[in-house]
């Protein structure tokens, strides 16, 4: 009787393992494919040609590692219901980012005195990027990283209301503390973060 059991133990583990082998194997051929093509689109063809059958060859190998971080990946989506709260942000991101270029001084002087036009703009794009920003949903920001709701309203947004709070009452004193925050954002949250932000936000 155990002989029996053995034996069909046997012959089922042969059977899944000759199953699994057959899968790899077939997943070996059609990845290898993939990659070759892929990889001679992304780089040309002689470069395909000189190490096209190393480094596609080399992925299609360990293909299952692509499968299983491609799944991975699908399940860190955006919902749908965040998208309207990624289009603000960026945009609020992208204000601000004209905000930055604007306020550099030029090449070779510590700071410089902005012209009248190019403080409206400021003024303009601090009030579109604060405007998008406010509408936000903090559940979108959890999402993305649990700290980021913190840091982006108590440092960064905090530091452009201040911003421009000095901007407009003519206070050096507030803009200085609102580049402070904002440095502080910049240092303490955001150089840390950022890949993995954008990355969940946008895809890897």
């Amino acid at each position: 009787m155990v002989s029996s059991e053995s034996t069909k133990f046997k012959g089922v583990s042969a059977g899944l393992g000759s199953l699994l082998l057959g899968v790899y194997s077939v997943g070996i051929v059609a990845s290898g494919l993939y990659f070759n093509w892929t990889y001679a689109r992304d780089h040309g063809f002689v470069k395909w040609a000189t190490l096209g059958l190393v480094v596609p060859t080399a992925k299609a190998v360990v293909w299952p590692y692509f499968a299983i971080s491609a799944v991975s990946q699908r399940g860190n989506a955006l919902p749908s219901e965040f998208a309207k709260d990624r289009e603000r942000l960026t945009s609020a991101f992208a204000a601000f980012g004209t905000v930055s270029d604007l306020t550099e001084a030029p090449s070779g002087q510590p700071s410089f005195q902005m012209p009248k036009e190019r403080e409206d703009s400021v003024r303009q794009m601090l009030t579109l990027g604060l405007a998008n920003a406010d509408l936000v949903s903090d559940r979108f920001l959890d999402w993305l990283e649990p700290s980021m709701k913190h840091y982006l309203h108590d440092f960064f947004l905090r530091g452009q209301r201040l911003y421009l709070k000095g901007l407009n009452s003519g206070d050096g004193v507030k803009q200085l503390e609102g580049v402070r925050l904002i440095s502080r954002w910049h240092s303490e949250y955001w150089a840390t973060h950022q890949k993995a932000v954008t990355s969940k936000a946008f895809g890897p």
